[in-house]
């Protein structure tokens, strides 16, 4: 697998990279060592790309504990990244969301980019959109 196209399996975590898009599939609670983890691919591909793209499927994810949602917001309120597709999310992973967004909103310099929707393939197609559209803007 190259630098570009990478998997990590960590604790129920699938993290993959595609290019400039990471892909998130967490199964049960995301411990701090594995929010570290998605903090360090979240910045690798920021440095290799300038832009990260997230696509989140959390189906089966479980609660964000305190200092996980720490790592999460310090590096959402510095180092944005430019579109977070949020997909098949029940209540405990919205409930989760709305806590670990609002606070980067909040304490951040500006509004996270991100959308919820039903499915995977739905959120697989904004995120395309968006790059088209930060492509456009940069040129």
């Amino acid at each position: 697998m190259t630098e570009e196209h990478r998997e990590i399996v960590l604790d129920g975590l699938l993290l993959r990279q595609e290019g400039e898009l990471v892909y998130l599939r967490p199964e049960g609670d995301l411990s701090p060592k594995v929010a570290q983890q998605v903090v360090n691919v979240l910045l690798h591909v920021k440095k290799q790309h300038g832009r990260c793209f997230v696509l989140a499927n959390l189906e089966k994810a479980g609660a964000i504990p305190p200092e996980s949602r720490r790592l999460l917001i310090d590096h959402g309120t510095k180092h944005r990244p430019d579109a977070i597709a949020l997909c098949s999310a029940g209540l405990l992973a919205r409930t989760m969301n709305a806590l670990v967004f609002g606070a980067m909103n909040l304490l951040g310099s500006r509004k996270q980019n991100t959308m919820q929707f039903a499915t995977e393939q739905e959120g697989r197609l904004w995120i395309e959109a968006e790059k088209l559209r930060h492509k456009q803007t940069t040129t």
